[in-house]
């Protein structure tokens, strides 16, 4: 008769291989995450720096 669950080491390397694709899907989504924080606080310094360049040009004319 064929058993019905994997025998052997295949029965210890599934469980591994949904555990690391788990692992890396949360580590991708992780790192786009950090990635759009770090892109969201550069434009809030680019918006800031031209505030501040309008604030001067408006006070020196």
């Amino acid at each position: 008769m064929m058993p019905i669950a994997p025998i052997g080491p295949l029965a210890f390397i599934f469980p591994l291989l949904y555990l690391a694709f788990f692992i890396y899907v949360v580590w991708v989504i992780v790192s786009l995450v950090t990635a759009l924080k770090r892109i969201a606080a550069a434009l809030e310094a680019q918006v800031q720096l031209a505030q501040a360049a309008a604030e001067r040009d408006q006070a020196s004319s």
